[in-house]
């Protein structure tokens, strides 16, 4: 089990109002909220966060979600904090956040790195993020 004491979770343009929903299910195993940015991504930023869902038939649907509007960052720090978000999250409509307010598969409403290694690669690509506002 991951030890990383850094790690976030995106909110995608159509779930932003549930950040506080974020916050407390996170505070309820042990995480501590540590940051709150809004984050307008690019074109670009969606590719390099999502490259194994471009060059599919769903890519322009994918670009046009997370570029609608603005997406929230909420980073938490803790005790194998990637992989209790992941849990919050919920794996697509089984559980967790997802199956709590998400639409679809592509309207999915929430991101978090699927490990230590992807959490520090994503942070680097927002990072860079061109359309950002917050970070």
């Amino acid at each position: 089990m991951s030890t990383r004491v850094e790690g976030y979770m995106l909110i995608k343009p159509d779930a932003v109002m549930y950040c506080d929903e974020v916050i407390r299910r996170a505070n309820s195993q042990g995480l501590v909220c540590t940051g709150v940015d809004t984050i307008r991504l690019s074109e670009d930023c969606v590719r390099n966060l999502y490259p194994e869902r471009m060059n599919t038939d769903f890519e322009q649907t994918i670009i046009d979600y997370m570029t609608s509007g603005d997406c929230v960052m909420v980073r938490f720090s803790g005790e194998s904090v990637v992989e209790k978000l992941k849990q919050i999250k919920g794996k697509t409509y089984q559980s967790g956040l997802r199956r709590d307010y998400a639409d679809n598969f592509i309207h999915n409403s929430f991101h978090c790195p699927d490990d230590d290694d992807c959490c520090a690669e994503e942070l680097n690509v927002l990072s860079k993020n061109d359309g950002r506002t917050g970070l």
